[in-house]
């Protein structure tokens, strides 16, 4: 039950001359930090990023906004998100604000401040919190929770992770010791040429060596010539096969 006197702060609340749904702070009021970590939590949400989509906006990573590499990439979403009023109200009031409700210290603040109806995610809160101090810190706290989560998870899905590893955020890969020793080749297949002379047995590099590069030339022009007539010797008996056949059948007819 809320009490008469709660209700009726509620109600002063509700009927400001700002009555409605209430809107995210102007973007140019907030600090660079606080500017970040929100970004940083819009680009993970499915609205943010199908929306980004729409009008050909990259979505960067959270992780880019820390990347001199990705700069472009980060500066054109925040140009677009911050220019974006109806995409940014929305993010504040269907998911942030409610997030922000579940946290325990911004509950104890709006109680402190004398907020009444915390018992739900009401317009009078969503108005408080964006004011509120403790929304910078509560962005900066969960900005830093979904990148925790995010290195958890990419730990967990690399090659060799072990329980013990899965519960580390940061994994130090083990150096390759300085000297590796040479693994030989496999040794060549040889072949017994002269089965009827010798059991003497060479590799193919050493047959080569047997002939001169202008003689291994002049074999290779031999051989493309003999493919070639075969090809056309082919080609010959296949059209003469077929005349002879049209020939018999109008013979026949």
């Amino acid at each position: 039950m809320i009490k008469r006197a709660d209700q009726m702060k509620l109600d002063s609340l509700e009927n400001r001359e700002d009555k409605g749904e209430p809107v995210a702070p102007a973007w140019d009021s907030l600090d660079a930090s606080t500017q970040k970590d929100e970004l940083r939590l819009a680009c993970l949400l499915p609205d943010v990023v199908g929306s980004a989509l729409e009008q050909m906006i990259q979505v960067p990573e959270p992780e880019d906004f820390d990347c001199e590499q990705r700069l472009s990439r980060v500066e054109a979403f925040e140009t677009w998100y911050s220019t974006d009023t109806e995409v940014r109200n929305r993010v504040f009031t269907e998911y942030e604000s409610r997030r922000a409700h579940e946290d325990l210290d911004v509950l104890d603040s709006a109680e402190n401040d004398g907020i009444p109806g915390l018992d739900q995610c009401s317009n009078a809160f969503k108005r408080w919190y964006g004011a509120s101090p403790m929304r910078p810190a509560f962005l900066a706290k969960a900005a830093e929770n979904e990148l925790c989560k995010r290195r958890y998870q990419a730990c967990r899905d690399l090659p060799g992770s072990t329980p013990e590893t899965n519960s580390n955020q940061f994994l130090l890969l083990s150096l390759p010791p300085l000297a590796v020793p040479a693994r030989p080749p496999p040794p060549p297949i040889r072949y017994e040429v002269y089965p009827s002379v010798t059991e003497e047995r060479w590799s193919v590099n050493e047959i080569l060596r047997w002939y001169s590069s202008d003689r291994l030339q002049k074999e290779l022009e031999a051989l493309r010539k003999l493919q070639a007539d075969a090809a056309k010797r082919w080609t010959d008996e296949k059209w003469a096969r077929a005349d002879s056949a049209s020939v018999s059948f109008n013979f026949l007819t």
